[in-house]
């Protein structure tokens, strides 16, 4: 006997309610239909790099341009080297005077006195690709305001917490009386739905179990470290002075935030919740950017007062941690398989900063992954004027993604060679 379920079928159990990963058993998609998605990964204070004649030898910028780069230390743990390509040389030419802000990347808007901001370009793609999902955009940051601007030119909310995130995704259509119960009775998620499950697993074939298994493991591990971060939620860090290496447990919560909240994009797009995700790790005002405290405790140090000092040691190590956990992102996108592909297939990836080096608002340190089936190729050092704008990049990023404009903001064209060898 066949049967077919329903794309959108929920798992329910007490206080919780849990979206599926594509199925075998759901009716297949046309190619032309296939999710794409976009997904916007920044950081504050730059990279690594020679400033008023200091150098060092963990520059994050290779030497090489083209397909025969090496890789810098900096760079070094992204290792699917055909699912990533480095990009130089571009930054919003009206955004070159400014420091201490953040509102800018996404827009190019200058922000002088009386500048209004516009919307994102991460927004402008959501109002497209957001009409198929539950989630418009989804927002996260290591503070109250997103990446994203909206289009009255203000910063929109993000979601700082992983818990209230991860609540949103899987508990958001529960009823939220019993959600608060299944909390205090520390029942978790895959336990609340499992009931559901053995009625629902009986439907399946042996490839769509095994995917339900790996994909019940993922929210499963998700759950129990943010559960885990959360009993070290309120303890302060000491006031001592001391290095990273003092404080293992500590380097490890940090590994973890960051890799909890890549686990959460990655559920919110294999459950096709959201098409359109991205994530803030700090903002440029030194004096309230949260990353300092995570990067404390992966380099020993303030991150801010270290570029100023010209610590390279110290930042060049926060520079190769951030590849590593980009690498982690990239390689379960990479794993997650559908009859389209992988999901970093149908995903173009975009990670970088605002600033080459501290303050510096030009040469913008950027990664692009992902995106083989929206016509994407890899493997290149690509470097460009500082004369082509940002913007151009989010005219063939949108495009890309079948969001049709000719033209965002100051931009003077498409960036074409990221879709050719």
């Amino acid at each position: 006997m066949n049967h077919s379920i329903a794309r959108r079928t929920v798992l329910k159990g007490f206080g919780a309610a849990c979206f599926l990963p594509k199925l075998e058993i759901m009716a297949a998609d046309a190619v032309d239909s296939r999710p794409k998605r976009f997904c916007s990964i920044f950081f504050p204070f730059g990279v690594t790099s020679s400033s008023r004649g200091k150098e060092h030898p963990a520059l994050w910028y290779p030497k090489e341009v083209g397909k025969n780069f090496t890789p810098t230390p900096s760079i070094e743990p992204l290792r699917h080297r055909d699912s990533f390509s480095i990009l130089t040389g571009l930054s919003h030419p009206q955004c070159r005077h400014m420091a201490h802000i953040t509102n800018h990347y996404m827009t190019g808007s200058s922000l002088k006195r009386g500048v209004t901001n516009h919307e994102s370009i991460d927004q402008v793609i959501a109002r497209t690709l957001g009409k198929k999902t539950r989630v418009q955009s989804f927002r996260l940051s290591t503070t109250d305001n997103a990446i994203s601007i909206g289009p009255k030119g203000k910063a929109l909310p993000a979601i700082k917490n992983p818990r209230a995130a991860f609540e949103y995704l899987f508990a958001g259509t529960a009823d939220p009386i019993e959600a608060e119960k299944r909390r205090a009775l520390d029942k978790k998620i895959t336990d609340a739905v499992l009931n559901d499950y053995k009625a629902f697993a009986k439907l399946l074939g042996k490839h769509d179990r095994a995917k339900m298994d790996e994909y019940l493991t993922a929210v499963n591990e998700a759950e129990i470290k943010i559960k885990r971060a959360e009993t070290w939620a309120g303890t302060p860090f000491p006031e001592v002075e001391r290095t990273a290496d003092d404080f293992v447990s500590d380097k490890a919560t940090t590994e973890e935030f960051f890799d909890m909240m890549y686990e959460l994009i990655y559920l919110a797009f294999e459950t096709d919740q959201t098409r359109v995700a991205t994530m803030m790790y700090g903002a440029e005002d030194a004096s309230s950017s949260v990353v300092n405290k995570f990067a404390s405790t992966v380099i020993g140090g303030n991150l801010h007062k270290c570029g100023h000092t010209y610590q390279f040691d110290k930042t060049a190590k926060w520079d190769r941690f951030l590849s590593e956990r980009l690498h982690l992102f990239i390689d379960k996108l990479r794993n997650s398989k559908s009859e389209h592909g992988s999901l970093l297939d149908n995903t173009i990836i975009l990670h970088g900063s605002s600033t080459s080096t501290l303050h510096n608002y030009r040469n913008y340190p950027l990664i692009l992954a992902g995106g083989k089936n929206l016509g994407y190729k890899h493997g290149w050092h690509r470097t460009y004027s500082e004369d082509i704008p940002f913007n151009n990049l989010f005219v063939s990023i949108a495009n890309s993604l079948d969001v049709s404009i000719d033209n965002y903001h100051d931009s003077t064209g498409r960036i074409e060679d990221v879709f050719g060898d």
